[in-house]
């Protein structure tokens, strides 16, 4: 039985690669800025009602100011990774797109984690993490006949997002 942690995370997963072809799909003149501040303005309102509806308004004023800077500064981090993911989306592939930046997010946490002694690694990570790698590099060096030749340029903007990300996860793993 899938418990709900798992069901949440398919549901985010299903719902960000579901923007993401829409933001494929957009043949307007649109930035990458304007569709994360777009995103933003949607999400934050629900978020503030959200946490009005589930947290008592008092225990957000006793949050210590240092975790509240480090979560600040995750967020900034977070929506530069946005901002890269966007745009690589726009001028990308979405495939060759989603499998790199989520694939590195997960090389990059378990790195992060481990070179900064907040995880152990088992030798399974080790081994998935060269099985990610592996297929990072076949994804985006595989040619098929009936679509553009991949800039190499844009490969390096899901890398980089998927860098932040991670940087950023730490960052509020720390301030929790």
């Amino acid at each position: 039985m899938i418990g709900l942690a798992e069901s949440l995370a398919l549901m985010s997963a299903f719902f960000h690669a579901s923007s993401g072809i829409f933001i494929k799909s957009i043949k307007s003149k649109v930035s990458a800025f304007q569709i994360t501040a777009f995103r933003f303005w949607i999400a934050t309102p629900c978020l503030v009602i959200l946490t009005l509806l589930s947290v008592n308004i008092s225990d957000l004023l006793t949050i210590p100011l240092i975790p509240l800077l480090l979560i600040f500064l995750a967020t900034v981090i977070n929506t530069a990774g946005i901002l890269l993911f966007t745009t690589a989306i726009m001028k990308g592939r979405v495939g060759i797109t989603y499998t790199t930046s989520t694939s590195m997010m997960i090389f990059f946490s378990l790195l992060w984690g481990v070179l900064l002694k907040i995880d152990t690694i088992s030798l399974w990570a080790i081994i998935g993490s060269i099985f990610i790698l592996t297929g990072v590099y076949l994804v985006n060096r595989t040619k098929n006949s009936n679509q553009d030749k991949i800039d190499k340029k844009i490969i390096f903007l899901p890398i980089i997002a998927a860098l932040l990300w991670s940087i950023g996860l730490i960052i509020t793993d720390i301030s929790l």
